[in-house]
């Protein structure tokens, strides 16, 4: 028989069954739920409060707040506790708790046991918040336009770049199609960029033009790229616009002044060019003859000297026929050597195989290095500028080989490569530094790119620390004799 003391009445029965089923409620829930005593001891925790305090129930129940978090005292947290608990009032409030690094939704309710707790973490909502302010910041600071748009080209935002680029307030273009900031030269511009962007394609420095409040024409550069929605359904596109204006009208006049400068290069070396023939030929026929001339006129001297004039009448040293018949002879090949330095007559007469087979001969004699030469079977019909230029630049590459790079072997290849005249001077020497291709103070390479350039063509220098040095020039092949170089 048992004892009424023993016995459950079917309330209490009830009463149990209800705090167990809201207390499995509670383990189960996500949000942390944890009761204090009026001490503050932890009477409860469930899983959720476990997890967020980091320590094992049996380390948390019967120890007080303070002791778990002792950093918390003076602190905000700690007012809005006490008030809860002392004054008996809900308290609810964001915090951020610097010992789990972490933002909390908390709300404390008064209970009869003492102070129940409950604490959504909102951690990532307070990131996405904080990255959508700085994001905000961004585009109202930004000096370029940002805008938003419909797939069907209405204005959604405006950022103030925006108002400052095309002179239109928020207020007026927001809910506007896009279409008013189009010239009207160009119709089919939108429809293009909406189909693309239709499609996911995004567009990267999209160079175009657009019209401003007041009528003027501006340049832009655009960046667009398609907005999608939390379905990842492409619902509009944003647009982000610099004006390029002035960066292009400097661009221009900065090509302008370079070609104006080309030219002016073009037309100087063309006069110095015909220059250097001038005096050649002046040195070459006008002093060549006369030298000539005057050596004739010294032997029919020295013969008419010899037949009229006695052996013992003679005061004349006979010596001093030959020494200046030496001294004309040299002088005749000076005049010869000067008037090849200034411009090879065999260039023009014979054409630029003929003249780099005399320069190879004429380096090898200087300096002493073997050259080997390889030109086509046939004479290449070039115009006087392309031969004038590849002969330069051979000049010019073998000149730095005698004076830089302590080479032992020269090798200089002539062809004709898809309609482009190519020549390639190599040497096995100490090569060139990386830094020297491409600095400002080379000047002899800067001058052999310069000249193929005026002729549309390329040099290109391969170099390194003992691997020699390879100059390969590649100009168009075979202009019109008639064509001239325009200043």
């Amino acid at each position: 028989m048992k004892t009424r003391g023993t016995e459950s009445t079917p309330s209490e029965e009830l009463l149990r069954e209800a705090q167990r089923r809201t207390e499995s409620i509670l383990a189960s829930v996500t949000d942390t739920h944890i009761v204090f005593d009026h001490q503050w001891h932890y009477t409860y925790v469930n899983d959720a409060a476990v997890r967020a305090i980091g320590r094992a129930r049996d380390q948390i129940i019967g120890r007080t707040l303070w002791e778990l978090y002792p950093d918390i005292v003076g602190t905000e947290i700690e007012r809005q506790y006490r008030r809860a608990m002392e004054e008996r009032v809900a308290v609810a409030f964001e915090f951020h708790y610097l010992t789990l690094d972490s933002w909390w939704d908390n709300r404390f309710n008064p209970v009869p046991e003492g102070l129940a707790v409950f604490a959504t973490n909102i951690t990532e909502r307070k990131r996405a918040e904080t990255e959508r302010a700085q994001l905000a910041a961004i585009v109202r600071s930004s000096d370029d336009a940002i805008i938003a748009e419909t797939l069907d080209g209405i204005i959604l935002s405006w950022n103030q770049g925006a108002a400052r680029m095309y002179g239109y307030t928020a207020e007026e273009i927001v809910g506007c199609p896009i279409s008013r900031l189009i010239p009207s030269d160009h119709p089919d511009e939108l429809s293009g960029i909406l189909q693309r962007l239709a499609r996911g394609e995004h567009l990267h420095h999209y160079e175009t033009a657009r019209v401003r409040k007041d009528g003027r024409q501006i340049d832009v550069s655009l960046t667009i790229s398609p907005i999608r929605d939390a379905s990842g359904n492409i619902s509009g596109a944003s647009i982000i616009a610099r004006d390029t204006t002035e960066r292009n009208r400097v661009e221009a006049a900065t090509r302008q002044s370079q070609q104006q400068l080309r030219a002016l290069s073009a037309h100087l070396q063309t006069i110095r060019e015909e220059e250097r023939t001038r005096i050649a030929r002046a040195i070459h026929d006008e002093l060549g003859q006369v030298l000539t001339g005057l050596k004739m006129e010294l032997s029919l001297l020295e013969e008419s000297w010899s037949e009229s004039t006695p052996r013992d009448a003679r005061t004349l040293d006979e010596g001093a026929f030959q020494r200046m018949r030496s001294l004309i002879d040299s002088s005749i090949r000076t005049v010869r050597t000067i008037a090849t330095e200034l411009r090879p007559m065999m260039l023009d007469n014979l054409g630029l195989s003929a003249a780099i087979e005399w320069q190879a001969e004429e380096f090898s004699k200087r300096s002493g290095i073997p050259c080997e030469v390889s030109l086509p079977e046939d004479e290449m019909s070039l115009d006087r500028h392309t031969s004038t230029a590849l002969f330069r630049i051979l000049q010019e590459s073998l000149t730095n080989i005698v004076r830089h790079a302590r080479a032992s072997r020269v090798s200089i290849h002539l062809s004709n490569e898809n309609h482009m005249t190519v020549l390639h001077v190599q040497d096995d020497g100490v090569g060139i530094p990386a830094h020297l291709i491409a600095g400002p103070v080379s000047f002899g390479l800067l001058s052999m790119k310069e000249r193929a350039l005026l002729l549309g063509g390329t040099v290109d220098v391969t170099s390194g620390p003992g691997a020699g040095t390879t100059i390969v020039a590649r100009v168009p092949h075979a202009m019109r004799e008639d064509e001239e170089i325009q200043p």
